[in-house]
């Protein structure tokens, strides 16, 4: 890839990573990976439901060579509990990178959570793999999202997913069953 890059200048080299549980432990380490393998290169990690990847030296790593990365979590979802912390061991331990986002099935986000929002909002639920770490779920966290932002803002964002047949029903049947305040908190 290097390589290429440096044959072809006139190419800026952009990488843009994204996964799901293991996918985005993988496309954390290959992020960092290719920004120091790469001169120049622009990295963006985003990663959904994300297992801790690494200690604090592979963070300073990662945020040397990694220009935007983005760790979204759904409450309750127990594989961004893992693998867990260790109360004796502050320099051993795993972390997660970048910015982190924590999301719910109500379209509610919280950018860069303080550790009592942690606290109460995410490891005080227990969810399951089966219902809180589904891909979907979070895709429908986001969907909820941007349709409360539509509803907020009373304008169309103009985001419409085109991922299954009969989209646009499917988004208004899960769109109605959003809250139209903010819901209260679940402990």
């Amino acid at each position: 890839i290097a390589g290429f890059f440096e044959a072809n200048p006139e190419h800026p080299p952009v990488f843009v990573l994204s996964g799901h549980s293991l996918g985005g432990a993988l496309a954390c380490v290959a992020g960092a990976y290719i920004g120091s393998a790469v001169p120049r290169a622009a990295v963006q990690v985003s990663t959904w439901g994300c297992p801790r990847p690494g200690n604090h030296v592979f963070r300073k790593f990662s945020e040397i060579y990694v220009a935007s990365s983005w760790c979204f979590f759904q409450r309750g979802d127990p594989i961004t509990k893992t693998p867990p912390q260790s109360p004796f061991s502050r320099d051993h331990r795993y972390i997660h990178h970048g910015v982190e986002v924590l999301v719910d099935r109500h379209g509610q986000l919280i950018l860069d959570p303080s550790i009592i929002e942690h606290v109460l909002l995410h490891r005080c639920k227990r969810g399951t793999v089966s219902v809180d770490h589904k891909a979907v779920v979070y895709m429908f966290s986001i969907v909820g999202f941007l349709a409360r932002l539509e509803r907020e803002r009373g304008e169309s964002t103009g985001f419409t997913p085109v991922l299954w047949k009969n989209c646009s029903e499917k988004l208004s049947a899960f769109t109605s069953t959003l809250p139209s305040s903010a819901p209260e908190s679940e402990t």
